[in-house]
């Protein structure tokens, strides 16, 4: 069963090629912005995000993001795309709740 509780959001951020996803997230986690460290405890939340966080650094939070496809192949292995539907869904749901 996956439960999900959701708080907050930060932001707003610049939208351009010198703020992407990976940069926003590691500012996140090194300033901790928002109180993230107050609010989420390491060991027990993770993270759902899109694939543009997909080379972020964890820090010690799970992040999940949809997987990418194995380079020289042209399909996912069914493991990766159930991993990463299931992900899509979750982020689907927390959409339609704004």
């Amino acid at each position: 069963m996956i439960f999900i509780r959701f708080t907050h959001s930060l932001g707003p951020y610049y939208a351009d090629s010198d703020h992407n996803d990976e940069m926003l997230w590691n500012y996140i986690v090194e300033n901790n912005e928002g109180e993230l460290s107050n609010t989420f405890n390491i060991r027990k939340h993770e993270f759902i995000a899109d694939r543009g966080f997909l080379r972020c650094k964890e820090d010690g939070y799970v992040l999940h993001a949809p997987r990418p496809l194995a380079q020289g192949t042209h399909q996912y292995t069914c493991e990766d795309a159930n991993y990463s539907r299931r992900v899509t869904r979750i982020r689907y749901v927390k959409n339609e709740e704004e």
